[in-house]
Formats: C-alpha cells, structure tokens, sequence
C-alpha cells in the first residue's frame, strides 16, 4: 500500500516493533502489534531551516523508540544488606570499595536537538535517531515502515500510528513525494529518521482538508517521522 501519495488525505497506521535486525520480518508476522498513543506539540515554527537549528522547539519524535535515551544508566541490581543481628560479635573487616556507576545502554536516543542534521544535495534534511543494523532497500524494493507526516507546525497530515498496521511502499518508484523517496533510499531497516522536506520535494498540489486533517497548500514544508521495520526478501 503506497504511502503519503499526492492527493491522498487519509492516514495509515501504527505499529510498534523492535528494531533488532534478527527476526524482523518473523516477529512482524507473529503480529508484535502496538497501540501508540502520540501527543503533538501545540506551538508554533519558524521556516524549516530556523526550525531544524532550534530542535528544542520542534514536535516530539511521534513513533515510539524502544530504547533508553542517552545518559539513562541502565539498572544493577544491588545485594542486601545483612542483618543487624547477623552482624553482631562478626570480625570487624575494611568495608569494602562502593559498586561501579551504572554502565550507559550500548544503543541509546538523544534528544532530538542533540542530534546531528544531514543535508543532500537535493536540500532535504534528516535525523537519524537510530541507524539501524538491517539491509539498506534498493530502488525498486519494497519496504514496511511507519510514519508519520507532519506540517511544520505539529499537525498530522497522514499517520501510521491510527490503523493499525504498517505501509509498503516501493521506494524509488516515485509513488510518494520525492521528499520522503529520498529519505527511505538512505535509510537501513531498523532505523528511526526525521525528515524536514522542504516544499520542492513536497506535495505539489494542494491537499484539501478532512476530518482531523488540514489542508496543505501546494509545496508546503513537511516533517516526516519513519521508521523502516524491514525489507521483504533482505530481512
């Protein structure tokens, strides 16, 4: 099902599923289905290349990242203490040194303005929150992704993450705006990106409004959250 097309108003769906490469196909068909319940900022942006330098104002990553953010410490578990009768006429020894800090999570999210902003040369920008450690889709492949596409402003224009299952779409075939053909060409499955779409490489047409949805004037600047779940026949 193609994704994001000119002139399409309705939204997708979501769906939720961890992003290590082993088993991504066989654990999306075992149905490791997830409601995501996603808040959007209600604040108002500046252009598209002022809202990219000042991420601390831009709308939060709208699909959920199974992994702890950066500078989260991950859980050890301490040994209790013995008790105080036990310790009574005990030999009195050197108390010992105090336990490591907490180890970082190998894999870890920081905050989106934390993160490095690419540029092609076609103008397009994007985040990569995760890399991802699966295949990288050839043209003419498809592949199985959640997204969410957004005006510069936080609101929805189509969504994943309302249906209920996750879109294909054959990248490099032209069948979505060039904006986010782009960004899926780069991307590894596994991976969790932002795009910033400048208006060129955006809808071309206007989009008319629907129920929950605005209209999108013609070449309108978007953000698209993705996240590539995997690549039928790679993965």
């Amino acid at each position: 099902r193609a994704v994001a097309r000119e002139g399409d108003e309705a939204g997708e769906v979501s769906f939720l599923l961890d992003w290590k490469r082993a088993g991504r196909r066989e654990a999306f068909l075992r149905g490791c289905l997830l409601a995501s319940a996603v808040s959007l900022a209600d604040a108002g942006f500046g252009p598209a290349a002022l809202m990219v330098a000042r991420a601390d104002q831009e709308p939060a990553f709208q699909i959920e990242v199974k992994v702890p953010g950066c500078g989260v410490p991950q859980e050890t578990t301490a040994e209790p203490a013995a008790p105080a009768e036990a310790l009574e006429g005990a030999e009195v020894v050197e108390a010992a040194a105090p336990p490591p800090p907490p180890a970082r999570p190998e894999v870890c999210v920081k905050p989106l303005g934390e993160i490095q902003v690419n540029e092609t040369g076609s103008g397009l920008k994007y985040k990569d929150l995760i890399v991802g450690d699966g295949e990288q889709p050839p043209v003419g492949y498809q592949v199985v992704v959640n997204y969410v596409v957004m005006l510069q402003d936080g609101r929805v224009i189509s969504s994943t993450l309302e249906g209920g299952y996750p879109a294909d779409i054959r990248v490099g075939s032209g069948n979505v705006v060039k904006g986010i053909d782009e960004g899926l060409l780069g991307m590894r499955s596994g991976g969790f990106r932002r795009l910033y779409v400048p208006g060129e490489l955006s809808f071309q047409q206007r989009l008319a409004s629907a129920p929950g949805r605005p209209a999108v004037p013609a070449e309108s600047p978007i953000i698209v959250d993705i996240n590539l779940l995997y690549v039928p026949g790679l993965d």
